[in-house]
């Protein structure tokens, strides 16, 4: 898909990585560029493949995340991951072990989530890579 602005004036999310943008379908999505987040300045799409891989694996294991697609701008590609109004980023710890304790199911989700950072050696899962819907249901992003 090809991506046709920044979504409302809303560039940059995060410092080299992230960008809130719209495709030509009208579908928001949060993008992350080729740009190195451990060299700052440089650009190495390992990083999007990284994603894709870490996306397949996922969808494989019934892991709860978003649609994603491969974007591109001019000549740069971007792996974006599908924004949905109505999820956001756990508040804290406690909101996490809210959203557990109400939905059985959120359990074997953060379980899955955590086995494959194992498997797949990531060592970056975050609180603010994990988000809550208005059902209280937990999603992943990676």
């Amino acid at each position: 898909m090809e991506i046709t602005r920044p979504d409302k004036g809303v560039k940059q999310v995060r410092k080299y990585r992230v960008w809130k943008v719209k495709t030509e379908y009208e579908t928001i999505f949060y993008a992350k560029g080729g740009y190195c987040p451990k060299r700052q300045g440089t650009k190495n799409y390992i990083w999007l493949a990284n994603e894709i891989v870490y996306w397949k694996f996922a969808s494989f294991a019934g892991l709860r995340m978003p649609n994603v697609a491969l974007l591109r701008k001019r000549k740069d590609f971007f792996f974006g991951s599908e924004f949905c109004d109505g999820r956001a980023k756990l508040e804290n710890e406690n909101a996490l072990q809210a959203s557990v304790d109400r939905v059985p199911d959120n359990n074997t989700q953060l379980t899955r989530a955590l086995l494959l950072d194992i498997a797949l050696l990531n060592s970056d899962r975050v609180l603010s890579a994990i988000l809550k819907d208005r059902n209280n249901l937990l999603w992943f992003i990676d």
